[in-house]
């Protein structure tokens, strides 16, 4: 009797245990170590229309060197960071923005961070579907995000280790829903102005590029010529070049 009553409870243990849910989690492969969970930032750019000054286009440089930081990082042994960009029905130009406004992170001599584009892809972004996962590729792509994020002008996800906070991810969407040109600067961009009612590429996705250094954005008033300054403008090309708050940060992230 007590064996018929073991077997009995172990086949309903066997029963239970095989019909658990399992819950769904954003993971990776790590082979030996189990698949650990991942956990994301998002970075969301507003607009917010500056006066002008002076007749030029970048507000008054500060002689502090401001910046935040919030300590995740790239492992800095896979670099140069690889992205893949889709501009979907806009031109060809607007790809060489955003080559550029990565390559003003990356050629600064007293750091070692590094980008390269390696081609292109369909659809949008994988953190911007309706499940929002990361899929193991650094996306940048033109997206109507307007709903989930109202009056946004771009926005950026990152996709981490919370225990390591490695960087595993990072996707970036410009708004389709509003007005976009590459201009044609001659001259400093500091003191340059694009067409106006139209947001800039290349002005936008530096600032964005800087999240991908985990540069938090900046909203006090002496962080205003800062590229990471927290508002962009239509007409605005001067966040294209790096200050000191910038340069300061990109150098004690990636010496």
């Amino acid at each position: 009797m007590k064996k018929m009553l073991i077997v009995l409870i172990l086949c309903l243990m066997v029963v239970v245990l095989t019909t658990i849910p399992v819950l769904a989690t954003n993971t990776v492969e790590n082979p030996g170590k189990g698949p650990p969970t991942l956990d994301r930032v998002i970075f969301v750019h507003y607009p917010k229309d500056l006066p002008a000054k002076g007749g030029g286009g970048r507000p008054p440089e500060t002689t502090k060197a401001l910046y935040k930081y919030s300590g995740y990082h790239w492992n800095t042994t896979s670099l140069p960071v690889e992205y893949i960009v889709n501009t979907g029905i806009y031109p060809d130009v607007f790809v060489v923005g955003i080559d550029n406004a990565f390559l003003a992170w990356e050629t600064d001599e007293q750091s070692t961070i590094d980008f390269e584009n390696v081609g292109s892809f369909t659809g949008i972004p994988s953190s911007f579907i309706s499940e929002g996962n990361a899929n193991g590729a650094n996306e940048v792509g033109w997206v109507d995000i307007t709903r989930d994020f109202p009056n946004a002008i771009a926005v950026t996800m990152v996709w981490y280790y919370p225990l390591t906070k490695e960087i595993v991810e990072i996707d970036m969407a410009m708004n389709s829903a509003l007005p976009w040109t590459q201009n044609t600067v001659e001259g400093d961009a500091d003191y340059s102005k694009g067409v106006p009612g139209y947001y800039d590429v290349q002005n936008i996705a530096t600032h964005e590029a800087g999240h991908w250094l985990m540069l938090d954005d900046l909203y006090n008033k002496p962080t205003i010529a800062q590229t990471m300054y927290g508002y962009g403008s239509t007409g605005e090309v001067y966040k294209r070049s790096l200050e000191s708050g910038d340069l300061a940060g990109l150098r004690f992230i990636y010496p």
